[in-house]
């Protein structure tokens, strides 16, 4: 029986993406704390098909686990990832990123890194497992971004002026994340309420922009019981964000 520390991890030099490559590697039968790390990816996945970009010195990982989860908890596991992320950051490089709903961290007003989480089968079944694809700009210099790009992101290198080991900051997150998926069951309050330490999103002029219907402003209001997050309208009334996307209108470096 592995330890509470094994980990199974596999290094490449370029991959296409490391998410395919553990969606693969999983429906084969790769054990639960299988950790798939790439030093590139050529066609790096964010959410809803959108292109991660992926230059050299980030971390590029995908965990697959295999966690005992009601079908309630899994669209959560996103979150968890965030948290714990944002955890292993702080205990690695004394800095504390914000978790911008539901799958970014930002830090100095700029994203960081990016979590996209894939699932195959059902939970309860002996098939069901969860790929948790982890991007964070870890030694990466700005001018490996693409110009666009640039403005908008920032790396740990960027911040702290440190060079970090991929494979020690690629093992803490997988165990934390590891850890703190294995609380989604029973420990939901607690980790809501750390999340409510991270959020980025909270106190901050948003633009909804929902996945069909007009596109509303309001301000974060705080995440919801059920994963979802609340955003309070201009006309004082709250609405439920379950899908769409959030822009932050009056981003700061407050973080």
């Amino acid at each position: 029986m592995d330890s509470a520390d094994t980990l199974h991890l596999h290094r490449f030099g370029c991959v296409d993406s490391t998410n395919v490559l553990a969606l693969e590697m999983g429906a084969r039968g790769a054990p639960h704390r299988t950790v798939i790390l790439a030093e590139r990816q050529r066609c790096g996945q964010g959410q809803r098909g959108r292109s991660f970009s992926s230059p050299a010195g980030g971390l590029y990982c995908s965990l697959i686990l295999r966690p005992n989860l009601s079908p309630g908890r899994l669209p959560c596991i996103t979150l968890a990832t965030g948290l714990a992320c944002c955890q292993s950051l702080e205990r690695l490089a004394s800095v504390r990123p914000g978790i911008k709903w539901p799958n970014d961290l930002y830090l100095g007003g700029r994203k960081l890194a990016g979590i996209l989480s894939q699932s195959h089968g059902f939970p309860g079944a002996d098939d069901f497992f969860v790929v948790l694809g982890i991007g964070i700009n870890i030694n990466t210099e700005l001018t490996a971004f693409p110009a666009s790009l640039r403005p908008q992101v920032t790396s740990l290198f960027h911040i702290t002026g440190r060079c970090f080991d991929l494979e020690q900051v690629a093992r803490t997150v997988a165990l934390e994340v590891t850890a703190v998926v294995e609380k989604l069951e029973t420990r939901w309050d607690s980790l809501l309420a750390k999340f409510a330490a991270h959020d980025y999103l909270a106190g901050r002029t948003v633009m909804y922009h929902p996945v069909t219907g007009p596109v509303v402003q309001g301000t974060g209001a705080g995440l919801s019981s059920d994963g979802s997050y609340r955003v309070r309208l201009t006309d004082g009334t709250t609405i439920r964000v379950v899908g769409g996307d959030l822009v932050v209108l009056n981003r700061t470096d407050r973080d």
